[in-house]
């Protein structure tokens, strides 16, 4: 069973490139913890930093990262600081520089705060285990806010600027130019658009093949990615536009999410593997309260649009 998953996640990284086999293609489809981004997550914590802290979570889950896992890993570090401040205590899971990378990051906690803040991310774990959050970053972003205080970062007033002594105007007298006849304008430059589009102009894939396969493609991505099937839940395949199927979504920011280099390539990809041409993806946002013909009948019947779909 193990040996016959191992080639499964070998096969979808290969499909990935075709060629070459790298830490980065590999963590897209088997996201690991980072020791490194765990440790800088601990420094925020014990600066008391939500901004960045709340900001750091989200990077680490927008990267596929399932949240248990960055939790588990975060529970293990501060247990073993904590264990440190009884005694000499070694952990053959972390290098020699990590532990005191760690040992760095919580120096200025009393071990009463750091047991403080074991337990609240401990129960951020248990809650996992039982609830899933329909935004996944969400029980970590609450702990945070519950470790450092929502207390609003000062703001240093600007430094004061000298008062200048008052300079005396100089009155200079300017000869006109003399006139110069225009010249003609230059030609304009033609720029040919780059041929080496990945995206397929000729793909003869029709809309009512990507509705055919939409099931089988948000499957797939909800297999092999932790957050980005929400920003496809409500989705619904539009049109296909010079070989991108233009995908309607529920918010602007999920648009954006879509659209990203990083996961607009890992979301082709997906959609390629589910039916059998490339592809590319675009993800598109459609106020319709904006349109003219609607907002008219708002306007004179009252009330809002409940449903785009």
């Amino acid at each position: 069973g193990h040996v016959r998953d191992a080639v499964s996640l070998l096969e979808q990284i290969i499909s990935l490139d075709g060629k070459h086999v790298t830490a980065e293609l590999a963590q897209t489809v088997m996201p690991v913890v980072d020791v490194q981004q765990t440790l800088e997550f601990i420094s925020l914590l014990t600066a008391r930093d939500t901004e960045r802290a709340i900001r750091h979570v989200n990077q680490v889950i927008e990267s596929g990262l399932e949240p248990l896992q960055f939790v588990r890993e975060l529970t293990q570090l501060l247990r073993l600081g904590l264990l440190k401040r009884m005694g000499e205590i070694d952990d053959a899971t972390y290098t020699h520089e990590q532990q005191t990378a760690l040992t760095g990051a919580l120096k200025d906690l009393d071990t009463s705060r750091l047991a403080s803040l074991l337990q609240r991310f401990l129960d951020a774990e248990a809650l996992y285990k039982h609830y899933p959050y329909h935004l996944p970053q969400l029980g970590l972003e609450l702990a945070v806010i519950d470790v450092c205080g929502a207390t609003p970062t000062p703001v240093e007033p600007p430094p004061a600027v000298a008062k200048e002594d008052r300079v005396e105007p100089v009155r200079v007298e300017v000869k006109p130019e003399p006139t110069v006849e225009a010249s003609a304008p230059p030609e304009p430059v033609k720029i040919e658009a780059n041929p080496k589009g990945e995206t397929n102009t000729n793909s003869s894939v029709t809309i009512e093949e990507v509705r055919k396969y939409w099931s089988t493609f948000q499957r797939n991505l909800r297999e092999r990615h932790a957050s980005l099937p929400l920003a496809l839940e409500q989705a619904e395949p539009l049109r296909i536009d010079d070989g991108k199927v233009m995908i309607k979504v529920q918010f602007e920011f999920y648009a954006e999410t879509v659209n990203a280099p990083k996961n607009n390539t890992f979301l082709a990809e997906v959609m390629t593997e589910a039916i059998g041409e490339r592809v590319g993806i675009q993800g598109v946002y459609q106020n319709i309260e904006a349109e003219p013909e609607v907002a008219s009948v708002l306007e004179a019947f009252g009330g809002t649009v409940v449903s785009q779909t």
